[in-house]
């Protein structure tokens, strides 16, 4: 039985080693979770407030879907090494995004229903940024994608209530897709109307399609 108890122990500690200590505050009791390179909330979840246990974590990927009690999403920023955001069903009202444009090494930022979207991050200030999403958000402006870094290559803006498409940058070499917005068509190349997105869009981005 105490062999058994300070094997559990030994466990516990080496993988405290490897794994970051999150504090999350669900419906009013505090949960330390230990979170290795990815950190997932889902549907259903009653958490409302998340620190880290570490100034700068090593959090490489953050999936957040329905995560309907949290009303602040700055903790993101704390993540330095943060490579991959993916955003599902958020409902926050007058919600600010700018405080990504401190995740400098964001390679994929993804949102799907995040309607009520005040501020998006300064995307040229993202210069690892390749593949940046909005789909479903409600919005009625693509101006805001314009300018961003050399390295995004792809911008998803599929179904939104877009009605106008500006004339890209003579040096914007992204690929825009547009398709179940208001407007249907444009004369410059670099929007793409084709539902099937997976068309054009390199696998390596597939899995973040929904």
């Amino acid at each position: 039985m105490k062999k058994g108890i300070i094997f559990y122990f030994l466990l516990a500690v080496t993988l405290s080693l490897y794994a970051e200590k999150t504090i999350l505050n669900d419906d009013g009791s505090l949960d330390v979770v230990e979170t290795e390179g990815t950190f997932y909330l889902g549907y259903g979840s009653k958490v409302s407030e998340v620190k880290f246990g570490s100034n700068s974590p090593k959090i490489t990927k953050i999936i957040l879907e329905g995560t309907a009690f949290i009303h602040d999403y700055s903790f993101i920023a704390e993540c330095e090494n943060l490579e991959v955001l993916v955003l599902n069903t958020i409902m926050t009202e007058n919600l600010n995004l700018d405080f990504l444009s401190k995740c400098k090494k964001l390679r994929v930022i993804a949102f799907d229903g995040v309607v009520h979207a005040t501020k998006l991050p300064n995307l040229a200030n993202l210069e690892n940024l390749e593949y940046f999403a909005m789909t479903n958000c409600d919005l009625t402006s693509c101006s805001a994608t314009l300018k961003h870094g050399k390295n995004l290559k792809f911008i998803n803006l599929c179904h939104n209530k877009i009605s106008e498409l500006p004339k890209p940058s003579s040096g914007d070499n992204a690929l825009y897709f547009v398709s179940g917005n208001i407007i249907k068509t444009s004369k410059y190349k670099n929007y793409n109307f084709d539902g099937n997105i997976r068309k054009r869009l390199a696998e390596e981005f597939w899995a973040y399609i929904r």
